[in-house]
């Protein structure tokens, strides 16, 4: 194809489907297969997110898209806030350690008879203990 021929054919045709006056010219967009594509590349794209949250050891879909309401409720609602005892450790016939549990937050106590002292405070942030 050389240029002699490429200017005819662009000055000869339409120019973005529209004609010069006198003439009939439809707009030939087809907007049916631009939506079609639209939609596949949203879903693609959606699925390699969703794959690649499962490389990494994450469920495919957000709690938040899975179940909305729940999802609602943690944000907005309290944790539970429930005083569990978790680990009773006796040091003597009338003292012992305490590890309790207030929804995230742990409690080392050591009880006595003199009364009760606040060890130490940390995050829940381990499922296992640690063995030292």
């Amino acid at each position: 194809m050389n240029v002699s021929h490429l200017i005819s054919v662009l000055r000869d045709a339409p120019l973005f489907g529209l004609a010069a006056i006198g003439e009939t010219a439809s707009l030939d967009i087809p907007w049916a297969r631009i939506a079609f594509v639209f939609i596949l590349c949203v879903c693609l794209s959606f699925a390699a997110v969703g794959f690649l949250r499962l490389r990494y050891g994450l469920p495919f879909l957000p709690g938040r898209l899975v179940n909305p309401i729940r999802a609602s409720a943690e944000m907005f609602g309290s944790e539970k806030k429930e005083l569990a005892i978790v680990e009773r450790l006796p040091t003597g016939p009338s003292s012992q350690f305490l590890l309790l549990s207030r929804g995230k937050q742990r409690y080392l106590l050591h009880i006595s008879p003199q009364g009760a002292t606040l060890l130490d405070r940390f995050a829940d942030e381990l499922e296992e203990p640690v063995d030292l």
